[in-house]
């Protein structure tokens, strides 16, 4: 539809997205060519707040110990 000189509003009202998506796809097909539209691109999240080695420990703990006053162990049954 771009190349039909169609506007990003056009296409988006088209398409039923926002013009704003309709821009931003636009410009990342003009950068990147057809490897820029294929998939959606890679978002920013949020930060993890919890490490890989404390997430771990936390795993090796709850899998490996009983807690004291626990009425039965915590462990995985063995497979």
């Amino acid at each position: 539809m771009a190349a039909e000189g169609k506007t990003n509003g056009e296409i988006a009202e088209r398409l039923g997205i926002t013009r704003q998506n309709a821009g931003r796809w636009r410009d990342r097909y003009h950068e990147r060519g057809v490897a820029g539209i294929e998939k959606d691109a890679p978002r920013p999240g949020r930060k993890k707040k919890v490490s890989a080695r404390k997430v771990y420990q936390v795993v090796k703990l709850s899998t490996q110990d009983k807690p004291r006053n626990a009425t039965q162990s915590w462990r995985a049954p063995d497979r």
